[in-house]
């Protein structure tokens, strides 16, 4: 909502702005980030130790959070001759994501 308001008092120069959202329009504006799946399979001996495993992930980029770029704020997409809208961001959050304890 911060973003919002900034744009809003942008627009409305010298006046107060006040922005408030209710929650199903934060949710719905949030910076939803990249789904992740993992598929894991192991063999145990006769005391539950581990002989081995197979461990895959698939995922995408893990950064959607608003970082100083102007195209990671949703807002921004909406300014005339807009901002785009984020490249694939930081990879290692899937990485850092799917190690196994």
């Amino acid at each position: 909502v911060a973003a919002e308001a900034a744009l809003m008092a942008v627009e409305f120069p010298g006046r107060h702005v006040r922005l408030q959202w209710m929650r199903d329009e934060e949710h719905r504006w949030e910076p939803y980030g990249t789904a992740m799946i993992m598929e894991l399979e192991a063999g145990l001996d006769d005391n539950g130790k581990i002989l081995g495993w197979k461990y895959d992930f698939w995922s995408d980029g893990h950064s959607t959070r608003p970082n100083g770029e102007p195209n990671t704020l949703l807002p921004a997409r909406f300014l005339d001759g807009g901002h785009g809208v984020p490249g694939v961001g930081f990879k290692g959050g899937a990485v850092r994501n799917s190690n196994p304890y």
